[in-house]
């Protein structure tokens, strides 16, 4: 599970800078972000599998809210990939490209840290 979010990191930086870099929602900027989350939510769902289900921690609860902002991300994405892929996208679909990567990779980074020093606060 772990690998797979593993490698939803490169494939998110990748579309973000393609996103950034062109100002359009291209076939190349949707598919990164889709593969991207294709692996986020296996993995998540692998760690899921492997985990306890008798109560929510931090770090899950943190992670579930990543997934629900990336997946609205992306249908935002391919609504302007499916309207016009050519056409610039406006400035706030890239403002909310780079808050909703950051906060995944704050969440994502998080996960290692709590990892590291064995601590994962149990909210539920």
């Amino acid at each position: 599970g772990i690998a797979l979010v593993i490698l939803a990191l490169p494939l998110y930086a990748a579309g973000l800078y393609y996103l950034r870099k062109r100002n359009v929602a291209d076939k190349t900027v949707v598919y990164l972000f889709s593969a991207g989350y294709l692996a986020d939510m296996s993995g998540t769902v692998g760690m899921m599998a492997g985990g306890s289900a008798e109560s929510l921690t931090l770090h899950e609860a943190l992670g579930y809210s990543a997934l629900i902002l990336m997946c609205a991300l992306i249908v935002i994405l391919w609504r302007y990939r499916l309207l016009d892929e050519n056409e610039p996208l406006p400035r706030y679909v890239r403002i909310l490209a780079m808050i909703i990567c950051g906060w995944w990779l704050a969440v994502f980074l998080s996960g290692f840290a709590l990892r590291i020093f064995g601590v994962n606060p149990v909210i539920g």
